[in-house]
């Protein structure tokens, strides 16, 4: 899919538009947001010696920056 995207003009998108290139992107989004969401479910509800195979996606609070200024800074990546 990503090599779909990757040649497939942005010469036709155009704000408030539908394109070949938007569509494949958004059904690419779609597609990894459901993949993702199954293995992270999958890691966090396995246990193994007592711990779980991956992270319980929990919300963590960065220790000393505000969480407006954390989110100016990953916009400015």
């Amino acid at each position: 899919m990503i090599d779909v995207i990757y040649r497939t003009s942005r010469k036709d998108v155009e704000a408030g538009r539908q394109s070949p290139r938007h569509h494949d992107e958004r059904t690419f989004m779609a597609t990894m947001q459901g993949i993702l969401v199954s293995v992270a479910e999958l890691t966090a509800a396995t246990q193994v010696a007592l711990l779980h195979a991956g992270p319980i996606l929990e919300f963590h609070r960065l220790p000393g920056a505000a969480p407006a200024h954390t989110l100016a800074m990953t916009y400015n990546l």
